[in-house]
């Protein structure tokens, strides 16, 4: 978003209008959304499902007293659900466990067999290593947990080099050794921390739904987290760049915010509510 372009000196009227702006998560993207509109902030309530309503459209719920919809935001924008990107997660977290525990045992048909071992002894080259590098956490809960994996998944793959000295010389028992102590020391801990991960995983649904007022009627935009209150620079108002939501109406722009000078999109909520405000 930082190579949008510039729309001239004027930014959009409703930075003008709106002094205070909600900020909020959806997938990796930081939105807001003028704080005079929102009504209230709640958990993501259980909904009714709408016969034929557009794809964004959980259904209805009871909302501020009144029936009114739901919008997951993540479908709004074409993303995957939240629940679509945790079973994704939870499925590679338990194929690279089961990396880990095959590529153990490898290593020990390697002595066994007496053969050379042509797994990777880099962790950063294994599946988990490149995805691990790479991977930013949606949570700090999260992020805080992953960053423990560091350690014993390092040391596991050290394990190959030590066993990899120990045949060069011969020495096949303290081989069988070097591994026995890995089955029941690093890879227990990595089993552990890949358990643990996916149940920060698929706990960790903390779906909010920000009820807006919509010509007189409440509806829920349903979001992964509410990140505060903060106002914006608008002279740093820019064009969508090509992207996330660049042909989507109701997508104002990017812009700065005041207090932590960070790039936000902005969202014009009548646009973005009015094919759903008079279901």
């Amino acid at each position: 978003m930082e190579s949008a372009t510039v729309v001239g000196t004027v930014p959009h009227k409703s930075l003008q209008e709106h002094a205070l702006w909600v900020m909020v998560r959806v997938s990796g993207e930081h939105l807001v959304l003028p704080s005079a509109l929102v009504l209230e902030m709640v958990r993501a309530p259980a909904t009714h499902a709408v016969p034929f309503a557009p794809d964004a459209v959980r259904g209805v719920a009871p909302l501020r007293g009144q029936v009114g919809l739901v919008v997951d935001m993540r479908r709004r924008f074409g993303l995957e659900s939240l629940q679509e990107e945790q079973a994704a997660l939870t499925a590679l977290l338990h194929a690279r466990e089961k990396d880990h525990r095959l590529w153990l045992e490898d290593l020990e048909d390697s002595v066994r067999e007496r053969r050379p071992f042509t797994r990777t002894l880099d962790p950063h080259a294994c599946a988990f290593g490149q995805w691990y590098d790479a991977y930013q956490a949606p949570t700090l809960e999260l992020a805080w947990h992953l960053r423990q994996f560091a350690e014993p998944h390092g040391r596991i793959h050290a394990q190959g080099a030590i066993v990899a000295e120990h045949m060069k010389h011969g020495r096949h028992d303290e081989a069988m050794v070097v591994i026995d102590l890995a089955r029941k020391s690093v890879l227990g801990r990595l089993i552990d921390l890949f358990e643990g991960a996916r149940h920060l995983v698929t706990g960790s649904s903390r779906e909010i739904a920000v009820i807006v007022n919509v010509q007189g009627r409440s509806v829920g935009l349903v979001v992964d987290e509410v990140e505060g209150i903060d106002q914006l620079k608008s002279e740093t108002f820019q064009a969508m760049p090509d992207g996330f939501g660049s042909e989507d109406p109701a997508i104002i722009g990017t812009v700065r915010t005041r207090r932590e000078d960070k790039v936000v999109v902005v969202l014009d909520v009548d646009v973005l509510t009015r094919s759903y405000a008079g279901r």
